[in-house]
C-alpha cells in the first residue's frame, strides 16, 4: 500500500507530517506524525472498515474514562480514514516486552499496569461493553506508566462479534462468534501470563491444568491464584472485573504497605546489629581499662560484667587472661 507522505486535515487545513510506521494491522496502519502541537499518532483506517471506524469512535465518545485513548480530530484524505490521537512515548506494552531483557516483567513492575487495565475494564463492563481485543499492542503506556486502553474497532454491545485468535476463550468453539465479558478476563488472563511468564500458554482442553500448574509455579501463589481464576474453561466460573480489581494480587496499597513492613524490619534489624557492635565496642573499651588488669582478654560477656561490677581488691581475672606483672 501507498501512503501520503503527509496527511492534511481539510476541515482545519493542520498538516501532518509522516515520521514512521509504527505499526500495521488488518484494519488500517498507524504513524508517528509531526503537527501543529507536536509529535502525535494517526491511524489510516482502510476505507472498507468504515462500520468499525464508526464503532471505535462511538465507544470513545460513550466511554469517558482518562484511560482510554482519546480520538483528537477524525478526518479523510485520499480515501483513508484518518484517526489523530496523543503519543504515548513508551508505546505499548507489547512494545515493552519485546524490547525487556528477560521478555517479561516482574510481579512488582507488572502489578499497577494489570490493576489500571482492570479498572478501565471493570468500568466499561459497567457500561454493558466489552472490549474484545486485550492483547498487549493494545496497551499504551504514558510517561508516568499510566495505560491506556487502544483499538475499540471490536467493542460491541455485550455478547457480538469480536475476538482475536491467541487471546480468545475456549468458548469460541461452540459459540464462536458469541460470548461476552467473562471473554475479557480470559484476555486479560492471557496477557498477565504473557507479561509475567515471558511467553503465552499453549494448552489444549487436556494440558490446561498441567500448563497452568508447571508454568506458573515460580510465581506467587497471589498471581498463581488470579490466574487460574481467570483462565478457566467454563465462563460461567470466571471472576469479573469487580471481583477482579479487588484481587489481592493486584492490591497496590496492601503489596506497598508489606514493603514499608518489611523495609521497616529490615530496618529494625540494621539498628539492632548497629547497635549490638556499638556495644561491643564499648565492652572491649571497658575491658581494657579495667581496674587492676589492663591487659587482660576476656572470654565471655560474663566474665566482663562480674569485672566492672565487683570492687577491684576482690576482682579474680579468669584462667583464659593473661596477667602481666
Amino acid at each position: 500500500r501507498e501512503f501520503p507522505k503527509v496527511f492534511v486535515d481539510n476541515n482545519t487545513q493542520n498538516q501532518y507530517k509522516v515520521i514512521k510506521k509504527l505499526g500495521e494491522g488488518e484494519t488500517g496502519t498507524v504513524f508517528q506524525v509531526s503537527g501543529p502541537l507536536g509529535h502525535q499518532v494517526i491511524k489510516a483506517w482502510y476505507p472498507q472498515y468504515l462500520d468499525m471506524y464508526t464503532t471505535e469512535n462511538t465507544v470513545k465518545a460513550s466511554l469517558l474514562s482518562q484511560r482510554i485513548l482519546p480520538t483528537l480530530a477524525t478526518f479523510q484524505y485520499e480515501g483513508y480514514l484518518c484517526q489523530l490521537a496523543p503519543i504515548c512515548v513508551k508505546r505499548s506494552l507489547k512494545y515493552v516486552l519485546d524490547n525487556s531483557c528477560l521478555g517479561k516483567l516482574t510481579e512488582d513492575e507488572g502489578r499497577g499496569i494489570f490493576a489500571q487495565i482492570a479498572k478501565v475494564l471493570a468500568y466499561m463492563h459497567s457500561k454493558d461493553m466489552v472490549h474484545g481485543r486485550i492483547q498487549p499492542s493494545n496497551v499504551l503506556l504514558r510517561d508516568d506508566d499510566a495505560i491506556m486502553l487502544n483499538d475499540f474497532g471490536l467493542t460491541k454491545q455485550c455478547s457480538r462479534d469480536m475476538g482475536t485468535l491467541d487471546y480468545m476463550p475456549p468458548e469460541r468453539h461452540t459459540a464462536p462468534r458469541r460470548y461476552g465479558k467473562a471473554a475479557d478476563a480470559w484476555a486479560f488472563g492471557i496477557l498477565v501470563y504473557r507479561a509475567l511468564v515471558g511467553k503465552k500458554p499453549t494448552f489444549t482442553k487436556k494440558t490446561h491444568y498441567a500448563v497452568l500448574g508447571r508454568e506458573i509455579d515460580t510465581l506467587s501463589r497471589e498471581f498463581q491464584n488470579l490466574l487460574r481464576a481467570l483462565l478457566l474453561p467454563d465462563p460461567r466460573l470466571r471472576p469479573t472485573f469487580k471481583q477482579i480489581v479487588q484481587d489481592k494480587a493486584l492490591d497496590l496499597r496492601r503489596h506497598l504497605s508489606g514493603k514499608k513492613r518489611s523495609n521497616d524490619k529490615q530496618d529494625h534489624d540494621e539498628g539492632a546489629k548497629s547497635k549490638r557492635r556499638k556495644n561491643k565496642k564499648k565492652a572491649a573499651k571497658a575491658a581494657a581499662a579495667a581496674p587492676g588488669n589492663p591487659s587482660a582478654t576476656w572470654s565471655t560477656t560474663e566474665e566482663l560484667i562480674n569485672l566492672l561490677v565487683t570492687p577491684p581488691d576482690q576482682a579474680e581475672p579468669p584462667a583464659s587472661a593473661t596477667n602481666h606483672a
